[in-house]
């Protein structure tokens, strides 16, 4: 990397160390400043308190004041209605005099009222105080706790600063307040490094966002000296210790070629051409065998159909052909598989002697009529008896063997000519 790229990785590592040092010294201080934060909101209602209270205070003297002015004006009147020089004037004094007295009356209920509330006011700042000093004491406890825990925690970050101060400056104006910026608004998160995933390609990702970054992200990290931000979560991309050159890009030297060990002689394959005939067409046993399969499978078929239409789970069946295990097929039963099997190969012009047996080995119940039918092993089988299907091989061979000789015939005198 370039050397502004470098500077900001050091910043980096100066930055982290310093935000987790300060964030030991909040998380052992969190209880103290939340007893500062209570006395502070304590201190704020006492405060309030006070005020209130000398308020109503100032208004019930004030009152006060009001009543015994009105006392004062009544006896005044008292005094000049007793000189009073005849009944008008007396009954004017006497109805100042009540006039005095109903205002009078109003100011007393008021001032009853503002004794109240400064009741209330004085109880909740006595209430207040205590409160407050109760944190006081708590706070001087818990400081008293914690301040050598604190102690060396502030002498740590008192350590960390100056170097990170230092790794600031040596980052360009501009590096350095996009990296300010960044670990402002994302928690000190500022840069990223980049990885590669998968060793086989050259591919790479952010590892704070997981996001794929384009394929020569590494070659315009280690070559050039320039910011380069993850399109994704912006932060400032860089590689890290663990990615070299030859981890990322992959190694250029030739590996060492392996001596090759001849391999053991292997038997030969079957070629695909020993299942054709001369003239290149597939041989008359391979397509007979196809279409004894085909039967078999369409069987298999209608037989598991008829399962299903009487509600019944389909059983698994030997089928034996010509005395031989050919297969293990599922139908309904093996009378009915045996069934609708002699009936294809009928339709198909295919005679084979069928058998069909479940897994257990019991034989069908038409198993005893096939084999009373079924000729013993030394009595000669007739062209009758013959199969249809060894008679129709037979003749096709002939008939083979007959035009080749046809053909070599006619070319012979040719050949003498």
């Amino acid at each position: 990397m370039g050397p502004t790229n470098i500077a900001l990785v050091k910043l980096l590592k100066a930055d982290t160390e310093l935000r987790a040092a300060i964030g030991r010294y909040e998380q052992a201080a969190k209880n103290v400043r939340i007893q500062e934060r209570r006395i502070a909101d304590l201190s704020e209602k006492l405060k309030l308190a006070h005020s209130r209270q000398l308020e109503f205070q100032a208004h019930a003297a004030n009152q006060q004041g009001e009543i015994d002015q009105a006392e004062e004006r009544m006896e005044h009147l008292r005094a000049q209605q007793q000189n009073a020089r005849n009944n008008k004037e007396y009954q004017a004094f006497l109805a100042e005099i009540n006039t005095r007295k109903v205002d009078q009356a109003k100011v007393r209920e008021e001032k009853v009222k503002t004794d109240q509330q400064f009741e209330a006011y004085s109880s909740e700042s006595h209430d207040l105080q205590a409160q407050l000093d109760e944190e006081r004491k708590q706070n001087q406890v818990t400081r008293a706790q914690l301040s050598g825990k604190l102690s060396e925690l502030q002498k740590i970050i008192d350590e960390l600063r100056p170097v990170r101060d230092s790794a600031a400056q040596a980052v360009p104006h501009n590096a350095r307040e996009a990296f300010e910026r960044l670990a402002d608004n994302d928690e000190g998160e500022a840069m990223s490094a980049i990885a590669k995933p998968d060793k086989r390609r050259e591919e790479y990702i952010c590892t704070l966002c997981n996001m794929s970054l384009v394929v020569d992200v590494y070659n315009r990290l280690h070559v050039r000296d320039e910011l380069i931000f993850c399109p994704s979560c912006h932060r400032i991309l860089y590689i890290p210790d663990d990615l070299p050159p030859e981890a990322a890009i992959g190694n250029t030297a030739p590996k060492p070629k392996k001596e090759k060990v001849p391999k053991a002689a292997s038997a030969p394959r079957a070629r695909k051409s020993d299942a054709l005939n001369e003239a290149g067409q597939p041989s008359l046993v391979n397509v007979l065998a196809t279409k004894l399969d085909g039967v078999l499978t369409d069987s298999q078929g209608e037989s598991v159909k008829g399962a299903m239409d009487a509600d019944q789970t389909p059983l698994e069946i030997q089928v034996w052909i010509d005395d031989k295990m050919h297969g293990v097929y599922k139908g309904k039963s093996a009378d009915s598989l045996e069934r609708i099997i002699r009936f294809r190969l009928q339709e198909a012009g295919l005679a084979h002697r069928v058998r069909a047996t479940d897994k257990t080995g019991e034989r069908s119940s038409s198993e005893a009529l096939a084999a009373s039918e079924t000729p013993s092993e030394g009595s000669p089988i007739s062209a009758g008896e013959m199969p249809a299907g060894e008679i129709a091989a037979d003749e096709m061979l002939t008939s083979n063997s007959q035009s080749q000789n046809s053909e070599q015939s006619a070319q012979s005198p040719r050949a003498t000519n």
